[in-house]
């Protein structure tokens, strides 16, 4: 039988997507704005989450790998992972009004957030860990990873246009139920379109420490690792600043953030498919950094002072680069793990997801202090106490950190060992 289908394998990153960007563009907007939580314990909570979803992703990664059963080794994950996941959408967006009332919030933040990140890790990791496996050669990879981004921009566009409907209509919990039934159904429908390769289960798996020793001895993987911590850096601030920029920095209301990111994601359906052609012109790693470069540019004029319009043009172009990171960052870790195949003769696609999640979660850290400074250097604490600077806080939170951020991953990309010359290099050994 077919192991799958980029069509198929696709379709469940736009179930993962869609209520994961629920929670990325409500989850500190809901907690500060809307319920009062202090930015500074939203902050102290992120860096809990972000520490807890480093040491997580290794667990469930090595014991994934080592799985054997007539499903697979990634899909009775999955299968586990998925329904808590969606669970815990709703109930981190429902918090009993005798909690909030009591002064237990931050705790009640605190545990969601935790259970939340352990589902999700369960799932995603296993999700991202089918692609090397299910798609081999270079030519299959650049088109499923074309289709893989793509649905996971329809997922973000109706993230933006979508979610901030419902949460008017329906509230924050309708708003989450929704998501989850979403998810739910379509992931589902990836986990039984997809078949394993039985072969992947028969070599005896390396043991804990060695499998995590020949993984962080590989240099280029590092390389690789340190400019995508930088990259998920800027995601995640742009994705967490969109609803306060709009309503500070445009003085709009938040409700609107669609009109200004639904234009950025329309874009880069096309542009993931131009970004396959490049990469196959150009090579990985000049396609690679052009588009983080292109990333960076773009992401600056957030700190001009703008209108809607000027908003939206500036996040056209932020659609181009984000294109392009968004394909090539799949491709090149495919290929590290393909190279480490030939070398252990063990595929452990999962062990490499984990830890290159373990290294990007720096970047949660990283984030968490980015809100907070926004305190001591403009103003801003919270919806109660925004200051008088909230409009150039969030022009800074959302263009002049994430400029310097991709221009660092620029540098650090350059010494990627690989694809100098074109695509072909890639299927080097």
């Amino acid at each position: 039988m077919s192991r799958g289908t980029p069509l198929t394998y696709g379709i469940g990153m736009l179930g993962l997507t869609f209520p994961g960007q629920a929670f990325g563009l409500y989850l500190w907007y809901f907690y500060t704005d809307f319920l009062g939580l202090a930015a500074a314990l939203l902050a102290l909570a992120r860096t809990a989450y972000s520490v807890w979803d480093a040491f997580n992703d290794p667990f469930f990664a090595y014991w994934s790998d080592r799985t054997k059963s007539r499903l697979g080794r990634r899909r009775p994950w999955m299968m586990a992972g998925l329904p808590l996941y969606m669970l815990m959408l709703v109930v981190v967006f429902s918090p009993p009004e005798a909690i909030r009332e009591s002064g237990l919030l931050f705790y009640y933040f605190l545990i969601g957030i935790l259970l939340f990140e352990t589902a999700a890790a369960m799932t995603w990791t296993n999700y991202s860990a089918l692609f090397p496996e299910l798609f081999r050669s270079p030519d299959a990879r650049a088109r499923a990873s074309a289709v893989k981004q793509a649905f996971q921009v329809v997922g973000l566009l109706l993230a933006v246009v979508l979610v901030p409907l419902l949460k008017e209509q329906l509230g924050f919990t309708g708003m989450a139920v929704v998501c989850a039934v979403v998810g739910i159904l379509l992931v589902s429908f990836t986990i039984a379109s997809t078949r394993e390769d039985p072969q992947a289960q028969a070599p005896e798996p390396l043991g804990l420490v060695e499998a995590f020793r020949i993984t962080l001895s590989n240099r280029p993987f590092w390389v690789f690792a340190a400019a995508g911590s930088l990259i998920s850096l800027v995601l995640g601030l742009l994705q967490a600043g969109i609803p306060f920029y709009v309503k500070y920095a445009l003085g709009l209301p938040d409700s609107q953030a669609s009109l200004l990111l639904g234009p950025v994601f329309v874009l880069s359906l096309p542009l993931v498919a131009v970004w396959a052609r490049i990469t196959l012109w150009r090579g990985v790693k000049a396609s690679w950094i052009l588009a983080i470069t292109l990333f960076a540019l773009a992401s600056l004029l957030f700190a001009l002072p703008l209108n809607l319009y000027g908003a939206i043009a500036i996040g056209c172009l932020l659609a181009v680069g984000y294109s392009g990171v968004s394909v090539l960052g799949e491709i090149v870790l495919a290929e590290i793990i393909d190279r480490d195949a030939d070398v252990t003769q063990r595929r452990r696609e999962a062990i490499y997801y984990s830890v290159y999640g373990f290294i990007t979660r720096i970047s949660g850290v990283l984030l968490g202090l980015c809100f907070a400074l926004l305190g001591p250097l403009f103003g801003y604490y919270s919806g109660a106490n925004p200051g008088t600077q909230a409009g150039e806080a969030f022009r800074f939170f959302m263009g002049v950190i994430p400029f310097v951020a991709l221009t660092l991953a620029a540098l650090v990309a350059r010494q990627f060992p690989w694809g100098e010359s074109n695509a072909t290099d890639l299927r080097r050994t």
